[in-house]
């Protein structure tokens, strides 16, 4: 039977044991679920292989960032089979690199935000995470900690994206075990990626047409659904595909309702400006003349010949 290597830290008397291999570190994994030590965000729902390989997953994981066994199972957190860190983990991990020099949070019922310094390099980075930001997620209307704390989850927020951008090279972009929840439908369903058929160019809107149609993309200025913006830019930036000329590329604009969809939204509203303009840039590029074909010169007047 395999025995356990013994670790001790540097500068500390502190002695930690760590597995060496795989079956090694099933037994620890074994030892946490049946000692009844695993955290229930790695075991509930789950039988008792099903636990053990959640509580390893997070073990190697945490090796990866430099974290003991059982601090990994502190601070790790399986979401669908993606290992992430919980807020606190991820200020444990850069803390102990030895390359940061603060960690400054905060937060309140508008905003939450984190400041961090690098030791090695002196650069410093501030993340806001606002309250307008997590409406437009559809986060502050979930159950749980982002009713009952939302100062907390705004400063995870933040603290998670300051931490990924100075320290990249720490954190190699493990994700919080919050956006990993947040995000678990976007991250795990199949993309169709097909490009779509080029569709016909939209005829030119005229006096006796009705109001431009708003279809199931566009339903936020009725307030049917949430407004999709991804799928509004996606079908806006298709439809100008098919445009062949500004007429037909300000017919677009106004089938899309873009004025009304985005009138509160400046920052979508740029996006709008820019997919059009790339557009009006290409319908307004005039194509080379092209030349008359031999038939046709045969029929010209000796004076509108082109020279040979």
């Amino acid at each position: 039977m395999n025995e356990l290597a013994p670790f001790t830290r540097t500068n500390s008397a502190v002695s930690v044991v760590l597995p060496r291999s795989i079956d090694e570190i099933w037994r620890v994994a074994r030892m946490a679920v049946v000692g009844k030590m695993a955290p229930e965000s790695l075991t509930k729902g789950k039988d008792p292989d099903e636990a053990a390989s959640a509580c390893a997953i997070a073990i190697m994981a945490g090796a990866e960032l430099g974290l003991t066994p059982l601090m990994a199972l502190r601070s790790y957190a399986v979401v669908n089979g993606r290992p992430s860190l919980w807020g606190d983990g991820i200020k444990a991990v850069v803390r102990q690199s030895g390359r940061c020099e603060y960690i400054r949070a905060g937060g309140d019922l508008e905003k939450g935000w984190c400041e961090a310094k690098r030791s090695d390099t002196g650069e410093v980075m501030r993340r806001e995470f606002t309250m307008e930001q997590a409406k437009r997620a559809g986060l502050s209307g979930k159950a749980g900690p982002w009713q009952q704390h939302p100062d907390m989850m705004m400063e995870r927020r933040a603290t998670a994206r300051c931490l990924n951008d100075l320290f990249a090279d720490v954190l190699g972009g493990i994700v919080t075990a919050d956006e990993a929840q947040d995000s678990t439908i976007l991250r795990d369903e199949p993309r169709d990626v097909t490009p779509p058929s080029p569709p016909s160019p939209p005829s030119p809107p005229t006096f006796e047409q009705d109001a431009p149609v708003v279809d199931e993309s566009h339903k936020a200025a009725t307030g049917e659904q949430d407004f999709d913006a991804a799928r509004f830019f996606e079908d806006l930036d298709t439809a100008m595909a098919g445009a062949h000329s500004v007429d037909d590329l300000e017919a677009v604009w106004v089938e899309f309702d873009v004025e009304s969809v985005l009138a509160d939204d400046d920052e979508n509203r740029e996006i709008a400006d820019k997919v059009k303009a790339r557009h009006l840039a290409r319908v307004s590029t005039p194509l080379p003349p092209t030349p008359p074909s031999a038939e046709n010169q045969a029929d010209m007047f000796p004076g509108d010949k082109p020279n040979p």
